[in-house]
């Protein structure tokens, strides 16, 4: 409401931003909910109506759309939407150029085209066609807008370019916007989505018009067949021709800012069309097998139902045709993103007909591949992408195509694996894995064969858990193209159609015959094995490439987080690829491939190329089952095989080879135990460190494929289903019923061979390393770990630990779990997976994982050791072993990362698997390579119907097989119910430590810590002992010691460490979140270093004690490293989220925080600055998640009332050493200052915290609030802690009653002292001025700035002002001064008041002449907002009256305005329209008259004036400081007008509010019309300032002639704002005239300023100067309608009018004029021919303006008023006013090509046509540009029969020999035949160059036959200069874009005999020519 504000805010900015985002979705959301009654739509539209329809002028109107947009049901009546169409198409119209305004109507025509139908479903409803007629001329006008507005959005050059470099290119008028705080209520994400939704909007809409049926007769052209076939439909001939408008820019050369917006628009174009044919589909099915839902859908939704006639044949051909070159350009763009989307384009354009159009894709693919075509070699990645999307569409539906081309294709894409080019490597990679996944390799496609699952029972499907909608559902996509009238439109096309590149082999339905099955598998066996080949080929250059760069320069390169994302990318798609070609492999291709792999492997090492090797490894030995592995059988001996007697690399190299092997080799590792044991234990008895390393990574992958279930790579074979009658269906989507996935499962064997491996190298070395050591008698025994300090095993252990965890995982299970009732369903199938062994095995497995935990609390207290006990090996002897070991242990970097890795692995994971999250985005991309989404959406149509009917059970959610909408190979299928068993392990690592929190809460058996520092280090490393010795605590014991542990690592002196460790501790706790809240005190102990008896408690060594620890230095080290880690664990945000939940937190921690300055002052000076910093990071999350938290029980209030008191008394203390007591019983004394963090922290503490319920409570606290508030304004001048004060000052004020803030603020404000604070407060408020002092920001302290800013919130409550739609002028003008001070005044008693005010304005004249200084500007604009305030009190409280005005308020502006800078007058401006807004014209009345009078007075005019009594200022005061003056008052003016409306006349007291009515029962009365303060206020601006204004049109000076356009502008923009809302009054729509009828009002003064623009050139009283001056003036106020104003209303009311005026500008008379002047000067005819340029520069622009300014398309007179005066000017004498016409026409019609009617085209083809026979060589260029702009609008047909025309013509005109006795034509003289020759010549010439140029890519059959004619007249004899230079231009323009890639094409174009005629053209002379 913009005469309310906001509530005091209560929650951070984010808090409340993220709050309004989810609101706003919510509402979206459930929108679908909303009941869906007639009434419900018609109150909401009834309750907007007149914002969105009257109210345009102010933001009401956006208002209004938002509420439609959010809130009206998703389903309303048909009936409602044909009421409302025509008046949202009104309501869009009226604002042009806002994005945000165009896309929420974009979205509600989305809605209600699905209720709507421009095609009669039956012939009984062609009776009430005329009744339908207005909404269906509404959808037509609205396709027409958005294909016109389409040029804007897509940032489309209109008109294209001119060769006349000289004409002035305007661009695109400026976008409105939507304000952000209404924004923010209809968009819910970042500006990218946003833009990909508009342009997927506007597809839906466009796809959604196509079919339909004319409305009039003077409908643009339609395109037609060429044998005289169906006419194209009006709406899918728009868009054709849209299509081929855009065309050119789609070419990869032709790039700009259109490139990526027109991709995103044919990727969606392709998708929704896709979508529409899938839907019809679905549709035709539901009709047939379900006509009783057929029929409710039919009633419910008629604009989807008539989708179910789909297209007409022909036009679907029609726009495939037009669609698939564009595919075909965009997919080679440079541009990735736009690539990508046309390969999505292209797909969805394939898979509605794949017979057709996958022949010419996939030719146009192998072209780009050929190693022939150098040419075309920068295409082969985009190529490859393409082929990669072709496979299942034409495998599925067109098998020939794919399967004929498919041997020549695996040739020419084997040169894609290339070692110099990772990326196109990675999209061959792709291509085979893609091309696998569907096909077998070799072997017998018909043995493969498995019949479909093809049941269609639905209760059978659904015990299944699938769906399949229908039978055999591809079948109803296919039927528009077995249509007599689909091949016959195919037929039609020209032979160069892409449509029409496939064989008869294509076409062939016959099914695949055994010779083409054979050849297919005969050559996808050998191309496997060169595959490989190149692999190898990869492999070797991958490691030279290595070796080379290590010997040149002897050190290793650095990558970049991108290079190494590229590099993973790049494994991870090698090793797909190659395991699914093994897997398609048969038999015999498996073996011989297997014996290649052997013989590579075994004949060559490349340790550079080993985890790629791995990979080749892994992929034959998992290819096959679960039984038999040849693959394995033949591997391991060579890789295990006497690995002691070669060298460690190739050692290494084997042993990584070895661990891919075994990979997914399921239960076929157990035959090779032994090799792999002896493998083992070779590498852990190495010292080599990379063997060792190599050997722990066979140890992982061994134990994950002994110890996880996974399903069998084997099983994703391809699939090949049979049809029946000996045919075979490849490219048929996978199906999980009755084809189960195949799992590998351990047994118990595998469970022992597992459980072997880790006794043996992991037990073992964990009993050898915690084994006691013999000592003296009597002594404890003592670790061999903790005294021996062989840091080497230890390292080692701790990794094969890590390895061991990473792979084994799902062995490492809770042994206190087992026999719980809520065990997670992953555990359940360890368990008994683990039960299959022995009863001791068992339980020493169940033992393991609680054993690492006290192992790894050991190791972290060791690590520890020296942060909790600084000194503590000092009192151990030298003589013990301890003193040597433990700083080896704990300062050993390795090994404190290692502990970090192990501790997040033991607590975050559950099995073996990692990075599931990652792995579903992948598959989704993935997924999408082979999705049919033709498919889908029709089984999407068949599937929501069902279950709306409940036809289908909503419980069963898989739509299974290609019946179900599926489209995914066999290898997807199973990769995703891989993820699903992966993402129940990840779900088990969350669910498994909250059921131990549940039994934790249920158990007596008391808490054990693990984690003990003791009271010194030898009973610390006592206790560890026994922990080692002892028994193994309860798993919960054991996470939470080996978090403690982790939290002591995070206060480690080695920063990695501490890094590495707090990183963990943040994962961690997504698991262990709760363990959180009760360290949150330890760690705020810690910070305020209270913590003296709490050393090691939760692994956090006691601070204060580590104050007394020094460095060698004399520094607290220690104490700073230990600090960044308590710090860095309360930063995150888990921490914030406890501490903002309980008030007693909130309390503690606002202590803490205020009492750092403390604790920094004990820092190191180098580390000072990093502990403020890292004490922000703890606050900063606490202040932007801050929110208002319910006081609920006694205990939160007492803890707030702690809070607040606590913030007085630090803010107490700072005021008490800074020199004055606020208490005068406070002790005396000297104290330390107070520093300034801790009393800007408590203030802002204070400001946030106190809240309405404290001021009802009317304490000593408020009380002690306000004095402490006045005391920092008053003390704390231009300091952080001055704007925080004010803050709290506007939140007291705004929260208490009135009497509360006149008691607390009177005393203050009678004194002088404080009100001078008070405004130096305002003054320091605003930001630094960066003009002064170099421009340098303010360089505030860590968090000072955000504190700032956060307090300014509180200043004022936010309102929406400026409600209308013209933005403040001023940026540093703050509205919360302005308001501050309006609600302090009215708070005072009005004596009280005045005495203020006057104080105010005496302090604000002496800001305006306040000296040059940084704050100078910022002084001066305060004075604005304090005249702001003051004005808006006295309007709001009554007390406005004339004698105010004029004795009190005027004196002081008319002061202020000389004064001020005119650079500032914006400020003054701003205050004035917050002063008025809303205001009844009548209580301004005063000030209004006298700035009139002021302009009238000061103001320059002209000579007709000064008899009429407006006297001009004397040539003295018209200097520079006059004009400036004259430049503020009509800045002014326009501000004031700004505000002036009429719909405040009445006032804003007891205003009934707009959404009142809707929200009560009761009558709401109906205000009377009165406007008669309104007319007066607009009575002197018609009859005072309007003919001032018209006088002073010729002003001098060009600031005031600026001005004074923009006010003449206001004037006619607030005439029309008054009309409107007088319409808007009307009971109705159609009494909205009568009542401006009804009106008695003077003349528009938009015709007095039209007629007095217009008469301009014909005012022979005007001087030279004057009148040009005036020309300016004008110029300047028809751009003013062009950028500021409306199509619909500026754009037709005064633009068009004034048209010929602009003409008529161009014409230059200076030479004139000085001959008829006498006595002027050389300097004066200079300054003369000076103004005139300016003036004609200045109107050519104005022309390229105007043509490029939009109509609208509901004003069709318009358009036909330009082109009657463009008519005139084209037929003008002036050559200059013509070649201007014709590059109006040009941008013109490229703007409203799609609004054109064929009169409107053919009007202008004949205003072209005659100016390229124009004399002036200027002119024809400017035509010839016009017609190609026009040429391209048009159809292929029709341009070829005007070519033909022409050619004939031009043929006739070519100079000739005159013949002796020849007489030429009768009746003409010589001269004249020679004239009309050569007109006809230069018209003809030119035409046939614009009809080439029109195609600038392509080349249609016209094109050779226009250049062969056009040649002819390239030579001297045949054609003047003109024109051969026009040809050669035009033939060499054709070269530069055609004669590339792919001129082959085009020349297929040509005859001999017209290449030879262009070749005479473009060849180049030479010598021997």
């Amino acid at each position: 409401d913009p005469y309310e504000a906001e509530a005091v805010p209560r929650d951070s900015s984010s808090r409340i931003s993220a709050v309004q985002r989810r609101t706003v979705q919510f509402i979206r959301d459930s929108r679908r909910f909303f009941p869906s009654s007639p009434d419900t739509a018609e109150q909401i539209w009834s309750m907007v109506r007149t914002d969105v329809l009257y109210h345009s002028h102010t933001h009401a109107c956006y208002r209004g759309t938002i509420l439609l947009y959010l809130l009206l049901p998703s389903r309303c009546s048909p009936e409602f939407y044909e009421s409302v169409l025509p008046d949202w198409l009104e309501a869009w119209t009226n604002i042009d150029r806002c994005p945000e305004y165009d896309f929420l109507w974009l979205a509600l025509f989305c809605r209600a085209r699905k209720y709507l139908t421009t095609m009669p479903l039956s012939p009984s409803e062609n009776s009430d066609k005329n009744e339908k007629k207005e909404w269906t001329r509404s959808w037509c006008l609205i396709r027409r807008r958005l294909l016109t507005l389409c040029q804007y959005w897509c940032l489309l050059p209109i008109g294209g370019m001119t060769p006349d470099k000289t004409w002035a290119q305007a661009p695109h008028p400026r976008s409105r916007s939507c304000p952000s705080k209404l924004k923010a209520l209809a968009t819910a994400g970042s500006s990218y989505e946003e833009g990909i939704d508009f342009v997927a909007k506007i597809a839906k809409l466009l796809v959604s018009s196509l079919g339909d049926d004319n409305f009039e007769a003077s409908s643009p052209q339609t395109f037609s067949t060429a044998d005289g076939g169906p006419v194209v439909s009006e709406g899918t001939a728009d868009v054709l021709r849209f299509l081929n408008y855009v065309s050119p820019y789609f070419h990869p050369s032709n790039l700009g800012s259109w490139t990526f917006t027109l991709g995103a628009f044919l990727h969606y174009f392709c998708y929704e069309l896709a979508c529409r044919m899938g839907t019809a589909a679905g549709l035709r099915v539901l009709k047939r097998n379900y006509p009783s839902v057929f029929s409710s859908l039919a009633n419910a939704q008629p604009g989807t139902v008539t989708e179910a006639h789909g297209l007409p044949p022909h036009e679907m051909v029609a726009l495939v045709h037009t669609l698939a070159p564009l595919c075909q350009q965009a997919l080679y763009s440079k541009n990735n993103h736009v690539s990508r989307a046309a390969e999505a384009a292209m797909l969805y354009l394939v898979q509605m007909d794949p017979q057709t159009l996958a022949p010419s894709f996939c030719d146009f693919g192998m072209r780009a591949l050929d190693v022939a075509a150098v040419h075309s070699a920068h295409q082969a990645p985009a190529a490859l992408s393409a082929l990669t999307r072709l496979i299942q569409p034409t495998l599925r539906r067109a098998p020939r195509t794919i399967f004929s081309r498919l041997p020549t294709i695996l040739q020419l894409t084997l040169a894609g694996i290339d070692s110099n080019d990772q990326n196109k490597t990675i999209r061959t990679l792709i291509f085979y894995r893609s091309l696998s996944s569907w096909i077998p390799i070799g072997g017998n496609f018909r043995a493969l064969a498995r019949e479909p699952a093809s049941s269609f029972d639905t209760a059978v499907l659904e015990r299944k858990g699938v769906i399949h909608v229908g039978n055999s559902i591809m079948d109803d996509v296919e039927i528009i193209r077995d249509l007599p009238e689909y091949k016959a439109a195919l037929a039609a096309l020209p032979a160069n159609s892409l449509l029409r590149h496939g064989n008869e082999d294509d076409l062939n339905e016959d099914g695949l015959d055994d010779m083409l099955l054979e050849q297919v598998s005969a050559a996808t066996s050998d191309w496997a094995l060169e595959f490989l080949e190149r692999v190898f080929e990869l492999l070797r250059s991958s490691g030279e490439r290595e070796k080379a760069g290590k010997r040149s320069s002897g050190v290793a390169s650095r990558h970049s987080s991108a290079d190494v994302h590229q590099a993973r990318n790049f494994s991870r798609v090698l090793k797909e690829s190659l395991l699914q070609v093994f897997v398609s492999m048969d038999e015999e291709t498996f073996r011989l491939a297997s014996r290649a792999v052997v013989r590579f492997v075994d004949e060559e090492t490349l340790p550079s190329a080993a985890k790629d090797a791995s990979f080749l490894c892994q992929a034959i030995c998992a290819a096959r089952g679960d039984g038999r592995n040849p693959g394995l059988d033949i591997l391991i001996p060579i890789l295990t095989e006497d690995l002691a007697r070669h060298s460690v690399k190739t050692s290494v190299y084997r042993v990584r080879c070895l661990a891919g092997a075994v990979r997914r080799a399921g239960r076929s590792i157990l035959q090779h135990r032994q090799a792999i044991s002896a493998t083992l234990d070779h590498c852990f008895k190495s010292e080599d460190r990379h063997l060792f390393k190599t050997g722990c990574k066979l140890l992982r992958h061994t134990l994950s494929t002994l110890t996880e279930p996974y399903p069998l790579p084997a099983d994703s074979k391809p699939r090949i289903y049979s049809l029946g009658n000996g045919k075979v269906s490849l490219g048929r989507s996978a199906e999980l019923a009755d084809d189960s996935i195949q799992w590998h499962v351990p047994n118990n064997e595998c469970v022992e061979f597992a459980w072997a491996i880790l006794s043996k190298h992991v037990v073992g070395r964990l009993d050898e390393l915690c084994s006691p050591l013999k000592g003296e008698d009597g002594t404890t025994p003592r670790s061999r770990m903790l005294n021996v300090g062989d840091v080497q095993e230890i390292r080692r252990c701790l990794r094969m630990v890590r390895y061991s965890i990473r792979g084994g995982a799902s062995l490492l299970l809770d042994e206190a779990l087992v026999n719980s009732d809520d065990v997670v369903p992953h555990e359940i199938a360890c368990h008994r997976i683990i039960s299959l062994t022995k009863e001791d095995t068992t339980k020493q497995i169940l033992m393991l994982r609680t054993r690492l935990c006290s192992f790894l609390v050991v190791i972290a207290s060791v690590i520890g050791s020296d942060t909790l006990h600084p000194g503590g090996l000092n009192e151990i002897s030298d003589e013990d072993p301890y003193r040597k070991s433990l700083p080896l242990i704990s300062r050993d970097s390795k090994v404190c990362k290692e502990t970090c890795d192990i501790a997040l692995l033991l607590l975050t994971r559950r099995g073996a698997s990692f990075r599931s999250q990652e792995a579903m985005t992948i598959w989704k991309a993935q997924k999408q390579l082979s999705n049919d989404y033709t498919l889908s959406a029709e089984a999407e149509m068949v599937l929501e119907a069902l279950q709306g009917s409940g036809l289908f059970n909503p419980q069963v959610l898989y739509k299974d097989g290609e019946d179900g909408g599926k489209c995914i190979p066999r290898r997807v299928l199973v990769t995703r119910v891989h993820l699903f068993h992966n993402s129940m392990i990840r779900n088990a690592s969350f669910e498994v430590p909250r059921r131990m929190r549940r039994m934790s809460r249920d158990s007596t058996q008391p808490r054990d810590v693990v984690f003990k520092a003791k009271a010194n280090l030898t009973e610390m490393l006592s206790n560890l002992e026994n922990v080692l010795a002892g028994s193994n605590p309860r798993p919960l014991d054991a996470y939470e010691g080996v978090l403690d542990g982790l939290q002591a690592l995070s206060c480690h002196s080695n920063t990695q460490v501490r890094a590495s460790a707090i990183g963990v501790v943040e994962y961690a706790l997504t698991r262990f979140g709760w363990l959180l809240r009760s360290r949150i005190n330890r760690l705020l102990s810690a910070l305020s270093l209270q913590d003296q008896n709490q050393n090691g408690k939760f692994g956090i060594p006691s601070c204060s004690g580590l104050t007394n620890s020094f460095s060698n230095q004399g520094k607290r080290k220690r104490l700073a490293e230990a600090m960044k880690g308590v710090c860095a664990v309360l930063a995150l945000q888990r921490t914030t989220k406890f501490v903002l939940g309980s008030h007693k937190l909130r309390t503690r921690f606002m202590k803490t925080i205020c009492q750092t300055d403390g604790l920094v002052s004990l820092m190191p000076a180098e580390e000072m600055q990093k502990m403020i910093h890292y004490i922000h990071s703890v606050f900063s999350p606490f202040r932007s998640k801050l929110f208002n938290l319910p006081r609920v029980t006694r205990q939160d209030r007492q803890c707030h009332q702690e809070l607040l008191q606590l913030s007085l008394d630090f803010l107490a203390d700072g005021q008490r050493t800074n020199g004055e007591e606020l208490d005068e019983s406070a002790e005396g004394g000297q104290r330390a200052a107070v520093h300034w963090r801790k009393m800007l922290t408590a203030c802002w503490f204070l400001l946030v915290s106190i809240d309405s319920e404290d001021v009802a409570q009317e304490d000593e606290i408020i009380s002690a609030s306000w004095k402490i508030c006045f005391w920092l304004i008053e003390h704390e001048k231009g300091q952080p802690l001055q704007r925080v004060a004010l803050g709290l000052l506007g939140k007291l004020s705004f929260l208490s009653k009135k009497a509360d803030v006149s008691s607390a603020v009177g005393a203050k404000f009678e004194s002088e002292l404080f009100c001078q604070a008070f405004v130096d407060a305002l003054v320091y408020d605003h930001k630094e001025d960066s003009s002064f002092g170099g421009g340098h920001e303010a360089q505030w302290s860590a968090g000072v700035e955000d504190i700032i800013r956060e307090s300014s919130r509180f200043v004022a409550r936010r309102n929406v002002f400026p409600f209308q739609r013209t933005n403040l002028g001023s940026g540093s003008f703050k509205v919360a001064h302005c308001q501050l001070l309006e609600h302090i005044l009215s708070c005072l008693p009005p004596e009280a008041a005045n005495v203020f005010i006057s104080k105010l304005l005496a302090m604000c004249k002496d800001l305006l002449s306040a000296p040059p200084n940084e704050d100078q500007k910022n002084q001066q604009v305060t004075s604005a907002e304090v005249f702001a305030g003051v004005c808006r009190y006295y309007i709001t409280s009554g007390l406005v009256n004339k004698s105010l005005w004029q004795e009190t308020i005027i004196p002081y502006f008319d002061d202020a305005i000389g004064k001020l800078p005119f650079a500032l007058t914006s400020a003054y401006s701003d205050a004035l329209r917050f002063s008025l807004q809303f205001c009844n014209p009548s209580l301004f009345q005063p000030v209004t008259e006298f700035i009139v009078e002021k302009i009238r007075k000061s103001l320059w005019q002209t000579t007709q004036g000064k008899g009429e009594g407006l006297q001009a200022s004397t040539s003295a005061a018209q200097g520079t400081e006059g004009f400036n003056a004259q430049s503020k008052w009509l800045y002014l003016i326009s501000s004031l007008l700004v505000e002036l409306d009429i719909s405040e006349s009445d006032g804003a007291k007891g205003r009934t509010y707009w959404y009142v009515a809707y929200l009560t029962q009761e009558e709401v009365a109906v205000e009377d019309f009165s406007a008669t303060s309104y007319e007066r206020s607009w009575d002197v601006v018609t009859e005072r300032l309007l003919p001032c204004l018209l006088e002073a049109l010729g002003h001098p000076f060009h600031s005031c002639r600026d001005h004074i356009s923009r006010l003449l502008f206001r004037i006619c923009s607030c005439h029309r704002k008054r009309n409107r809302t007088v319409a808007s009054r009307a009971p109705s729509r159609s009494n909205s005239a009568d009542a401006l009828v009804a009106m008695d009002v003077a003349e528009d003064p938009g015709d007095i300023i039209i007629r007095r623009i217009s008469n301009l050139h014909k005012d022979e009283s005007l001087s030279f100067l004057d009148k040009y001056n005036a020309l300016n003036t004008a110029r300047r106020f028809l751009s003013c309608c062009v950028h500021l104003g409306e199509a619909k209303f500026e754009l037709s009311d005064f633009v068009i009018p004034a048209l010929p005026t602009v003409f008529e500008g161009l014409k230059s008379t200076v030479e004139e004029s000085i001959r008829k002047a006498e006595g002027i000067s050389q300097e004066e005819q200079a300054a003369w021919r000076a103004l005139e340029a300016e003036v004609l520069k200045g109107f050519r622009y104005s022309v390229s303006e105007i043509s490029i300014a939009t109509t609208s398309p509901d004003r069709e007179a318009d358009i036909g008023r330009i082109m009657d005066h463009v008519d005139r000017a084209t037929r003008h004498e002036t050559w200059q006013v013509r070649a201007a016409s014709a590059h109006f026409l040009r941008c013109f019609q490229g703007a409203h090509k799609f609004l054109f009617t064929d009169f409107d085209t053919k009007h202008t083809m004949k205003a072209v046509a005659k100016l390229l026979s124009d004399e002036r060589r200027e002119v024809c260029s400017a035509a010839m540009a016009a017609l190609t702009g026009v040429l391209t609008g048009l159809s292929m047909e029709e341009v070829s029969v005007m070519v033909d025309t022409y050619v004939a013509m031009a043929n006739r005109s070519k100079m000739k020999r005159k013949k002796s006795g020849s007489n030429g034509e009768t009746g003409l003289e010589p001269d004249e035949r020679e004239a009309k020759r050569t007109r006809n010549q230069q018209t003809s010439v030119y035409f046939l160059c614009a009809a080439v140029m029109a195609r600038p890519y392509d080349t249609p059959p016209y094109v050779p036959v226009a250049l062969s004619a056009i040649s002819k007249h390239s030579f001297e004899r045949s054609a003047p200069l003109s024109v051969r230079d026009t040809v050669k231009r035009c033939c060499a323009e054709y070269k530069r874009t055609h004669m590339s890639d792919n001129w082959e094409e085009h020349k297929r174009v040509f005859s001999q005999e017209q290449m030879d005629a262009l070749e005479d053209v473009v060849s180049t002379p030479h010598y021997y020519a």
